[in-house]
């Protein structure tokens, strides 16, 4: 369950990200042709398809987040049960006399370093599927050949000659 909501939410998030370009694009796009969408008289258009555009990446976002907050919710329930039940299993030792309190005690506060710890590489792990969800939208263009070539049959300028050069009079 805990790797299919994180395949969930790397995908939501690489949507999101998407969006986001576009919407920065759109937006890039409209604001430098400003003054030819007011001589058409085209604002109210713009501005209802870029509310449009606005409302689709929110309502993304929005799932987005409610995928990040169901992962959380699990990973709350998880270690709720988890601490629940060794406080049960060390009650019941401390009750039997198998285990002090002293050791038990010392057993609980190592145990709430290490769900402090849980909780830290939580939010790693949140971290990377956000960066793996960027990464899978950039790698297209990292693979792009930009070496430069042209077509076939265009030659480089000549060089110039290296003639002494000099001013007489």
């Amino acid at each position: 369950a805990f790797l299919g909501m994180s395949a969930k939410q790397r995908h939501l998030s690489s949507r999101v990200s998407g969006r986001i370009g576009i919407l920065a694009g759109y937006s890039s796009e409209v604001f430098d042709a400003i003054a030819t969408i007011k001589m058409f008289g085209r604002e109210e258009e713009e501005v209802a398809r870029f509310s449009q555009r606005i409302g689709e990446a929110r309502a993304l976002a929005l799932r987005l987040s409610q995928a990040r907050g169901a992962l959380l919710a699990l990973s709350v329930l998880l270690g709720a049960a988890t601490l629940g039940a060794v406080l049960m299993a060390g009650g019941h030792a401390v009750a039997a006399g198998r285990m002090t309190t002293g050791t038990f005690s010392s057993f609980l506060f190592f145990l709430l370093l290490a769900a402090a710890s849980c909780a830290t590489l939580g939010n790693l792990w949140s971290g990377t599927i956000e960066a793996a969800a960027a990464l899978k939208r950039i790698m297209p263009h990292l693979r792009t050949d930009s070496t430069p070539g042209g077509p076939r049959g265009v030659f480089a300028p000549p060089v110039p000659s290296r003639a002494p050069m000099g001013i007489a009079f």
